[in-house]
């Protein structure tokens, strides 16, 4: 679709926007698997005369968040109380016909995007690039202005970055940030394992901030106590 440098677009079907949506979550820019998973959904549903609207919405449910990184984030979600929320059991509902209907699934950048022939692996800095700036600009502010209702939920590296800079625009509101949830990919596993409790403090690596991920659990949990009106 576009290319800046170092920096390449490419085109897979991310657009459907769930505009009733109670809970955003924002990555980075859809993955290999992500996008794989999309271009083969949408495929399939459009083949088998569904509309361009339903195979794009259909798409983006099988695709988003969609390998091992799925299951790390609903135990991270729950871990929090984002399902008791929405009263839901499990947010392994969101990801399924009990409960699609509540989220909307987006990136930073909404089309895969591949520095030096790479997925990019953060939203910091983007403000540099007149490509991801535009992107952002373009794709992500439009979305979040037809969500303004819904919690957001940051995750990967830069994201939270962007969405307090469209804080400070008047694009969302603070209060509706959930920030600092690790980040669901499998290379990020034992932060995960140690939020969730998984693993002891004493056995962990000099790569994991203990102190960080603490602080991290303590604000998601007054955040989720204050929005649930406890």
């Amino acid at each position: 679709m576009a290319k800046e440098g170092a920096l390449e677009v490419f085109y897979s079907p991310f657009d459907y926007i769930n505009a009733n949506a109670k809970l955003v979550i924002v990555g980075i820019s859809p993955g290999e698997t992500q996008a794989k998973n999309a271009n083969q959904e949408f495929a399939n549903l459009y083949n088998n005369n569904l509309t361009e609207v339903d195979a794009l919405k259909g798409a983006k449910e099988v695709a988003s968040f969609s390998g091992a990184m799925r299951n790390n984030l609903v135990k991270l979600l729950d871990n929090v109380g984002v399902n008791s929320l929405f009263n839901l059991s499990s947010c392994m509902a969101l990801f399924n016909e009990e409960a699609a209907h509540m989220v909307h699934y987006t990136s930073v950048f909404r089309y895969p995007v591949l520095k030096n022939g790479k997925p990019i692996s953060s939203a910091k800095g983007y403000l540099k690039s007149p490509l991801l700036n535009h992107m952002v600009k373009s794709m992500l502010t439009s979305e979040l202005e037809k969500l303004n209702n819904a919690i957001i939920l940051p995750l990967g590296q830069g994201v939270n970055d962007v969405l307090m800079d469209l804080v400070e625009c008047g694009v969302i509101h603070h209060s509706a940030v959930l920030s600092a949830l690790p980040h669901p990919s499998g290379a990020n596993a034992e932060r995960i394992k140690y939020f969730l409790g998984e693993k002891a403090r004493a056995d962990l690596s000099v790569k994991t901030n203990a102190l960080f991920l603490d602080k991290a659990r303590e604000n998601l949990l007054s955040q989720i106590d204050t929005l649930k009106g406890v």
